[in-house]
């Protein structure tokens, strides 16, 4: 197994700094042999700015009442050894809003939280990390989600990790870009509660991109895998 140090060099190999700092990244859900270079250039885009906290929200649909629930972990374990839990970030999104609350629930080993977890730990060296499951489709669950992340997070050193599996029809995954690269995340809306786009984590996506509009950012994804960056404008 490669040492940490030498990860993170593969990353800072895999790719350039943006000219921009990145705020929202992202990233593939699965993890594959396919994609890993592909997800090495994703994190070499952050991997030389200094983040304090990192983000990663997923989709976790399941009937719970509320419908955020945060690991209550102090901290998460990798081959590398543990990062740390931003336990400071966490309550304060509790404070914000009663949807947001710190409980195991929807806690599992099955999470993209852990397939990132040593990608975040090489590429943002020193920074503490708070997981977000959203755990419902409702776009007022999503908007709430959206809304607490935006208002924490708009003036601090953060960047938000997003896992997202794209499906295998092409035409539908560039019409999914198109809509996020136009911030048009009302018919983003309705085209992934049709069923005419398969798209595991659309709820993430649908809310990073409200917090990418809040936020004023530059989007880019790419059509087929809808990976990518969204980062402050340049100049």
């Amino acid at each position: 197994m490669k040492s940490l140090e030498t990860f993170r060099q593969t990353l800072l190999d895999a790719g350039a700094a943006p000219e921009s700092p990145v705020k929202i990244l992202f990233v593939p859900r699965t993890i594959t042999d396919a994609n890993r270079q592909a997800t090495e250039a994703l994190y070499a885009s952050v991997a030389r700015h200094p983040y304090d906290s990192v983000v990663v929200a997923e989709s976790r649909i399941r009937p719970i009442d509320k419908k955020i629930p945060m690991p209550t972990a102090a901290a998460f374990a990798t081959g590398f050894g543990s990062v740390p839990a931003d336990d400071a970030l966490r309550n304060d999104f509790c404070d914000e809003d009663d949807d947001f609350y710190i409980d195991d629930i929807a806690f599992g080993d099955d999470m993209a939280l852990f397939a990132h977890l040593p990608y975040v730990q090489a590429a943002c060296q020193g920074a503490a990390v708070v997981s977000v499951p959203v755990c419902d489709t409702d776009p007022a669950i999503v908007r709430e989600f959206a809304y607490v992340l935006s208002e924490i997070l708009g003036g601090r050193n953060a960047l938000i990790v997003i896992p997202v599996d794209a499906g295998t029809d092409a035409e539908a995954n560039a019409r999914v870009r198109d809509l996020a690269q136009a911030h048009d995340t009302s018919n983003l809306f309705n085209l992934t509660n049709s069923g005419a786009v398969e798209l595991e984590g659309s709820e993430v996506l649908i809310g990073a991109l409200l917090i990418a509009e809040a936020w004023g950012l530059d989007v880019a994804l790419d059509g087929a895998t809808l990976t990518g960056r969204a980062a402050l404008p340049h100049g």
